[in-house]
């Protein structure tokens, strides 16, 4: 017999079971400052997941997205090594202008032990907010929907998942949009969460990296540095396209069917 998917309501349950998930950690950062507990609390999240799916018939995270990371390794660095190389471009254009100036560029042994270390530190953050922004939502839209319309719809729900930007401004609003456009789109063409995931860690690694290890303050350009990511993250939703395309990933398409 023909095993059938999860019922809506368990679809819809298992959502927000997720999003609590992630949002107890994230209050956790925001209000108690304990980057410990919120790691520790990430890990729980991935728990959840594990055993959410499994409610839901599944064999595991791989149902969202987390296919063996051994065979799907090309993408993960692929998505790492082009993100690095665009948004440490953008951060070196907004020095450029003289939009933002560097007060303080620490000795290259401290630099890059800081890098390894917010390499780490990152991974968990971005591995559980793909899972709920995009890897769970295209287990179960990405057959009833367009691409388009699912791209839309994630990089909606990718924006209202980061709730303590609100107060950011229209700009940080738009950023994050966009940002759910050129994460998602990926998953789309490769059937699986590592490309994305790796272009994720990759916006991660270098905010930290130009925000806690380097000084540095506005220049005399008025031009929003912001603007200079949001460009080079509209160049990079088709250089994604295109990457994937010339390369052949195959896509994974993740399958209906239960264990």
């Amino acid at each position: 017999m023909k095993k059938t998917g999860p019922s809506v309501f368990k679809v819809l349950l298992g959502f927000g079971i997720l999003f609590v998930a992630y949002q107890i950690p994230l209050a956790v950062l925001h209000y108690l400052r304990r980057t410990e507990l919120f790691l520790l609390l990430l890990v729980v999240f991935l728990v959840v997941a594990w055993l959410v799916a499994r409610w839901q018939g599944f064999s595991g995270l791989k149902a969202y997205g987390l296919t063996n990371l051994l065979k799907s390794r090309s993408r993960l660095l692929s998505g790492l090594v082009i993100g690095l190389l665009f948004f440490s471009a953008a951060f070196l254009l907004s020095v450029q202008y003289n939009i933002v100036q560097i007060n303080y560029l620490p000795e290259p042994k401290v630099f890059w032990k800081q890098a390894l270390l917010f390499a780490l530190v990152t991974i968990l953050p971005v591995i559980a907010f793909d899972i709920l922004s995009m890897g769970y939502l295209y287990r179960f839209l990405h057959r009833r929907t367009t691409p388009e319309t699912f791209i839309i719809f994630s990089a909606i729900v990718s924006t209202g998942n980061q709730i303590y930007q609100f107060e950011s401004g229209l700009t940080t609003l738009v950023y994050l949009f966009l940002l759910g456009i050129m994460l998602v789109s990926p998953l789309i063409m490769t059937g699986n969460l590592w490309y994305t995931i790796g272009l994720h860690w990759a916006v991660s690694i270098v905010f930290r990296l130009t925000n806690d290890v380097l000084v540095i303050e506005n220049g005399t350009n008025p031009i929003p540095s912001q603007w200079i990511v949001i460009a080079i993250i509209i160049i990079l939703i088709p250089v994604n396209h295109l990457f994937i395309n010339q390369t052949r990933m195959r896509k994974y398409r993740i399958s209906s069917n239960m264990p």
